[in-house]
């Protein structure tokens, strides 16, 4: 389930989810191998937005990380992108929107 607005390319392809300025992203160190991306479309949500498998590799976005007990919370300060680093990786980024 995934409750985020997909973000598009020029073209109209997909790329990845719109996260709003005020989104939190709960990664989850499960193993060194295995993460879990939890994503909250606002920071006082209760229930997730969306749910993904992989590691956070990079973000360029204006963002608060703080640490957390299996992992560390990313809180974003400004609108952004979750996408995939490539179409057959399990690595995600975080990009500004303009």
């Amino acid at each position: 389930m995934i409750r985020l607005p997909v973000a598009t390319r020029a073209a109209g392809v997909p790329v990845g989810w719109h996260l709003p300025r005020h989104a939190r992203v709960v990664v989850y160190r499960r193993s060194a191998d295995d993460r879990l991306l939890t994503v909250y479309d606002c920071g006082a949500s209760a229930s997730p937005s969306a749910r993904f498998r992989g590691r956070l590799v990079r973000v360029d976005a204006d963002s608060e990380r703080r640490p957390a007990p299996h992992g560390y919370v990313l809180d974003m300060r400004e609108p952004s992108v979750l996408e995939r680093a490539s179409s057959d990786s399990d690595r995600w980024h975080v990009t500004a929107t303009d």
